[in-house]
């Protein structure tokens, strides 16, 4: 096997851990963590071009609706949330986002192990613990950080189009709920890569959960939700299909935290949430009047959990395997 070159850089700063002794305790768990924080940054995470395109990219999708309509198409009580929310919380978070913070965990582990420079990082006075936490914290706070920067120009694009009156509820709203984004694709990004020694295969089980959750079967999901079985009941019911959708569980959460932070649920968006199972609209057949009610196939509070617990388990049991993997 062709050996991978070691950055030099990287390892330097690796280096500096051996000025501190094992036995330093606290101090040195700490000063372990803090080296490899920064290390997975600024060496693994960060580049000017990648920050850039992913900005570019998610500001884009979330404001080229409203960028180049006239601005007397606005009325004085126009809700950003109403009118980009949802496809801000759809396009640039669950896809953009997700795939963004996929293709940079999901191979922290995973290529540190096929380049070679794992053996420097595992060997003394590093831990694998500290490894993991440090490389996970770092994805974290990367992405935490894309979420302010991000939604500070869509507000600021926002405000200059017109004087939305929902502006800081907006931010407050997707900012909280980025945090289960990151979160979530994260944690299942690193879980991957700890139980993968190929980068190419960690990346792209998150990314094949990201095209099959939020692309291919929404495409199917009208049909199923509409299209009634011989006993009268939708597809979607009959085979329980929303245990295996991760979009109506974080769609599920959306639409809990935008009652608590904003609003009671407006009319038009329980329209559109009908499409991802969280309500159910239909027309009576006598009076042709449009009845929506909420599905409750899980609470929000129960899809958030669901969310967490998927996201641990993955990561438990690579992590699990990665203490055991040998990596010489």
């Amino acid at each position: 096997m062709n050996e991978q070159p070691i950055n030099l850089a990287s390892s330097q700063k690796l280096l500096e851990i051996k000025a501190l002794k094992s036995d330093d305790g606290i101090m040195f768990t700490l000063y372990s963590l803090y080296i490899i924080i920064k290390k997975t940054i600024k060496f693994d995470l960060y580049s000017r071009l990648k920050l850039s395109l992913t900005l570019i990219i998610m500001i884009l999708s979330s404001t080229l609706f409203f960028i180049f309509i006239e601005p007397n198409f606005f009325l004085e009580d126009t809700s950003l949330n109403e009118l980009v929310g949802l496809f801000q919380v759809y396009m640039s978070y669950c896809i953009i986002f997700a795939i963004v913070l996929t293709t940079l965990s999901a191979s922290l582990i995973s290529e540190e192990v096929n380049a070679g420079t794992m053996i420097l990082l595992v060997s003394k006075p590093i831990t694998r613990n500290s490894i993991v936490l440090g490389k996970y914290i770092a994805v974290i706070i990367y992405g935490l950080g894309i979420s302010i920067i991000h939604l500070g120009f869509v507000c600021l694009i926002a405000f200059l189009k017109h004087p939305f009156y929902d502006l800081i509820q907006f931010f407050n709203l997707h900012f909280v709920y980025s945090w289960i984004v990151i979160f979530f694709f994260s944690t299942v990004s690193i879980g991957f890569s700890l139980l993968s020694r190929n980068p190419k295969v960690s990346i792209l089980i998150p990314i094949l959960i990201i095209s099959i959750a939020f692309l291919a079967f929404l495409a199917f999901k009208p049909m199923l939700l509409y299209v009634a079985t011989p006993d009268e009941m939708s597809y979607y019911e009959k085979f329980q299909l929303y245990h295996f959708d991760l979009g109506y569980h974080f769609i599920n959460v959306y639409d809990w935290m935008y009652a608590i932070i904003v609003s009671p649920i407006p009319l038009e968006l329980q329209r559109s949430l009908g499409g991802w199972g969280i309500y159910k609209v239909y027309f009576d057949e006598i009076t042709l009047e449009e009845i929506i009610t909420k599905t409750y196939y899980y609470t929000p509070q129960f899809s958030l959990l669901y969310l967490i617990v998927v996201a641990l388990i993955i990561i438990i049991i690579g992590y699990i395997i990665f203490k055991k993997k040998d990596i010489m």
